[in-house]
């Protein structure tokens, strides 16, 4: 076998490679999107800082999010209760080796020796991925504020039920979808505006119809769709409503669609520049 043909990406992290950068991109289009909608077609001073360190929050959520989810935390769990090996560290003096204490140091030294010779070599670049986005994530967050703050919580705790539950496909998708669309969104427009429940409402129709195209799933996508629709009604947007309606029933009658993310695209951009106005 040839050098090259050696160090050719396997196939599924090639995949997970464009799947991370899909949803990277889908998260700075969100952002742009609220923020069109918060400046109101303005741009005060400072405006572009403070899309910048958005962005750079946003692909901080990205990689905690990816490497949260992608990690086979079943073989780690699996690999740890079968693990016998144990790195000698210093025993505490006058320690009997029933005590509770020199119980803790023997699981300290198999979770230490588990963790340099298994996780690490097994899943280096989402651990390194994981506190990278966690630590910049927080130090964004609080540079850009409470509410920034609030946000990076809720992705850190969506990405926690994922992992710690057995979701259907389609609740893991919706909570990609959160992350990806509507969650940049919400902090797009709250570096401008305080958002109120009806742009809420919004971003939680955004990351339905993420999911139900992801999915090709109607029933997901068509929910997301008339909860924006809704939204925009109920906020005395008649016009918006109109043309993302245009774009919305197309898809009803003629699904399924090819390039079904850009119609995703010219509802998100239907929708922010409609708040803009």
């Amino acid at each position: 076998m040839s050098a090259q043909a050696q160090h050719a990406p396997a196939p599924m992290e090639t995949s997970a490679a464009l799947l991370r950068a899909d949803a990277m991109l889908w998260g700075c289009a969100a952002l742009l999107g609220g923020a069109t909608a918060g400046l109101r077609l303005t741009l005060p001073e400072g405006a572009l800082v403070q899309l910048g360190l958005a962005a750079l929050l946003v692909l901080a959520w990205q990689a905690a999010w990816s490497s949260l989810t992608e990690m086979d935390w079943r073989a780690a769990l699996r690999s740890w209760r079968t693990w016998s090996h144990r790195r000698a560290l210093p025993r505490l003096p006058y320690t009997l080796p029933e005590a509770p204490a020199a119980r803790s140091i023997a699981w300290l030294e198999a979770w230490i020796s588990w963790w340099q010779a298994w996780l690490i070599p097994h899943e280096r670049f989402r651990l390194s991925a994981l506190a990278l986005g966690l630590i910049s994530g927080v130090v964004l967050s609080v540079a850009l504020g409470s509410y920034a703050l609030a946000l990076t919580l809720g992705v850190m705790l969506v990405a926690q039920l994922v992992v710690l539950t057995n979701l259907a496909q389609s609740l893991v998708l919706l909570g990609r979808g959160l992350v990806r669309l509507g969650l940049p969104f919400l902090l797009g427009f709250s570096l401008f505006n305080a958002p109120d429940l009806a742009l809420t409402v919004m971003a939680l129709g955004l990351s339905f119809a993420s999911a139900g195209t992801t999915l090709s799933a109607p029933l997901w996508r068509d929910g997301g769709y008339a909860v924006m629709l809704g939204a925009l009604l109920l906020t005395r947007q008649p016009i918006g409503a109109f043309g993302l309606g245009l774009i919305w029933l197309p898809q009803m009658l003629l699904s399924p669609l090819r390039h079904p993310h850009l119609w995703l695209l010219a509802a998100l951009t239907v929708v922010s520049l409609t708040l803009a106005a």
